[in-house]
């Protein structure tokens, strides 16, 4: 997940080389994407790295699909004709013949990722012209699914664009995202209004009090204290609704509401890491989240390893207990 992050010019060749690395140890062994797994899809998961929902998105399939869509939209189409496009090899010939085949084409170009050695190599035109399958028209388009060094080349073509490669890569967790800006911004808030409170309270004192006692009565004699008008609460919330098996995700929220932290961008590469928290043996961690969830019940902390320089060892000490 580190790989997919924007990155400047600088960083390339960096993150190029770890993409290789990743290939060279994993293979075609890979952890499903989140939402894959609550389809059942399991480890190694034939070595798909994304989430399979591009499959869909990317596929000669749905190119047709569009070139349809924009075939209807551009061209006076009659009832007649409109129906011989659910023929594939009619809707290619009427393609082929579009007096908008080109602004078509230009079109379906900015709205998928198509990586510049697809249109170079004029894969999805020799698909239309029938001299490649569906099959291997899919091949090109899917490759960066299973392919870490490839995709990273991919990303960072699209980095300074609509990047459509980033809605489908994180789209499971967008929502939680925004879930948390929602409590920050709540919790901030809630800050500005006890900072308020407090002011007028002190002000209120100084004007009627002026004989400074620490503790000021109500209208009933009694000592009134504003204790606890500085707690924000938070119930844990149940992410299980949206995804199994993120409840975990509950412990880094607390800490955010207690200001233990502050929110970071690779945040949420750490928080997909430890959705596998149960499928693996041991989790590499930065110091900053192995604080938060080193006390998290819904994670097993001996899988957590905080430095880098103990991982050698633990992995020697787990695999001579199996």
């Amino acid at each position: 997940m580190e790989l997919i992050r924007n990155g400047d010019d600088i960083a390339r060749e960096n993150r190029i080389q770890r993409a290789k690395t990743v290939d060279e140890i994993c293979g075609r062994n890979c952890f499903p994407y989140p939402s894959d797994r609550e389809c059942g899809f399991h480890f190694p998961n034939n070595g798909i790295w994304m989430p399979r929902i591009a499959t869909q998105t990317l596929s000669a399939e749905n190119i047709l699909k569009s070139i349809k869509e924009s075939l209807l939209e551009k061209e006076g189409i009659s009832r007649k004709n409109r129906r011989s496009l659910s023929n594939t090899k009619n809707l290619k010939t009427l393609f082929s013949e579009s007096k908008s085949k080109e602004s078509i084409f230009s079109e379906l170009q900015d709205n998928l990722p198509i990586s510049d050695e697809i249109t170079k190599n004029q894969f999805i035109e020799r698909f239309l012209a029938g001299s490649i399958s569906p099959r291997a028209l899919n091949k090109e388009l899917q490759r960066w699914i299973t392919d870490p060094v490839y995709f990273f080349d991919f990303w960072y073509v699209f980095s300074n664009k609509n990047n459509h490669l980033e809605e489908m890569v994180e789209g499971p967790f967008t929502k939680l995202k925004l879930a948390i800006d929602e409590l920050i911004i709540k919790k901030k808030q809630h800050n500005e209004a006890v900072s308020k409170y407090k002011k007028a309270y002190r002000e209120f004192k100084k004007t009627h009090f002026a004989s400074g006692r620490k503790n000021t009565p109500d209208l009933n004699g009694k000592v009134s204290k504003h204790q606890g008008i500085n707690q924000f609460e938070f119930s844990e919330y149940d992410f299980n609704k949206h995804l199994k098996g993120i409840n975990y995700i509950n412990c880094y929220i607390k800490a955010l509401i207690d200001e233990k932290i502050i929110p970071n961008d690779s945040d949420f590469g750490d928080l997909m890491h430890l959705y596998q928290h149960d499928q693996v043996d041991l989790i590499r961690i930065d110091k900053r989240m192995h604080n938060i969830f080193s006390e998290c019940k819904y994670i097993a902390t001996n899988k957590l390893v905080k430095r880098r320089t103990d991982l050698l060892a633990k992995i020697t000490e787990a695999h001579s207990n199996k």
